[in-house]
């Protein structure tokens, strides 16, 4: 492995916003922590402080959860929830699930609301709208 990169611990930011601005800050806590634990240079302040800003966005990223599964960006005052957004959200979740607590029901019923969107040939119908189209 090459060298390790310094100042990760910047890239730890507590979630916020709304079902998208959550996730772009839930994820890099998440890969951060992967890194750090593989490099082996994962200390016990930045571990507390990153565990502690998955677990808030996690509980975060929930209130923006449809009853089918779907997530978007507002929650249940949007339409219908946002395939992509949902897709994110739950390979992030299974992500998510080495340091945390995950409800399985969460990402079953994530999983099954992908899988009622893809169509016979592999790919997925996009429901619902993305307000940021740069995180794809």
């Amino acid at each position: 492995m090459g060298p390790v990169i310094n100042n990760l611990e910047d890239l730890l930011r507590m979630p916020y916003g709304c079902g998208e601005q959550n996730m772009i800050n839930f994820v890099p806590n998440i890969v951060v922590l992967d890194y750090l634990t593989k490099s082996g240079k994962l200390n016990e302040k930045i571990k507390s402080k990153a565990i502690s800003h998955i677990e808030s966005g996690y509980q975060r990223e929930l209130t923006y959860k449809h009853d089918d599964g779907s997530y978007s960006a507002f929650g249940k005052s949007d339409k219908s929830g946002s395939t992509w957004l949902t897709a994110f959200v739950h390979k992030s979740f299974i992500q998510a699930k080495n340091y945390i607590n995950i409800d399985e029901k969460v990402t079953k019923q994530s999983l099954e609301f992908l899988l009622s969107k893809q169509n016979e040939d592999g790919t997925f119908r996009e429901e619902g709208r993305l307000l940021d189209h740069a995180m794809q």
